[in-house]
């Protein structure tokens, strides 16, 4: 017998007022991100379960969002990128806005959606040196 969800504290995803005032991640693409090659619109659920064999970039998809979640170059490293000659992309769509937020970026969202891009790119400084 399962435990109540009042006793584990788990929450009932199909409640319509789970995810009521907050953005939801419901899509994101990744380009030259760690193994990462081209990830094009992996759909992205309240309840997510990555499977996969050991070393096939299950963990990279979760360091690709904390990146695009963190300001600035999201911790990159040199070594983060997968050929350190093309731009890393990691393009996030985020779905249930409030009211007013989707009044307020009406002109920018597509579907309904918000789509927000980060680029990446390595920089070599004065003296070539990469930054």
């Amino acid at each position: 017998m399962m435990p109540s969800k009042e006793i584990t504290g788990m929450k009932d995803t199909t409640d319509p007022n789970i995810s009521e005032n907050k953005m939801l991640l419901n899509k994101i693409s990744i380009t030259n991100f760690r193994s990462i090659k081209e990830l094009k619109d992996l759909r992205i659920e309240p309840l997510q379960a990555l499977v996969g064999e050991n070393n096939c970039g299950k963990s990279n998809i979760l360091r690709a969002i904390k990146c695009f979640l963190t300001s600035g170059a999201g911790s990159m490293e040199i070594k983060d990128f997968n050929d350190q000659e093309e731009v890393t992309t990691i393009e996030c769509s985020f779905t249930n806005l409030t009211e007013m937020a989707s009044r307020r970026l009406a002109p920018h969202l597509t579907s309904g959606c918000l789509v927000l891009k980060k680029e990446l790119k390595i920089s070599t400084d004065a003296k070539g040196k990469k930054a």
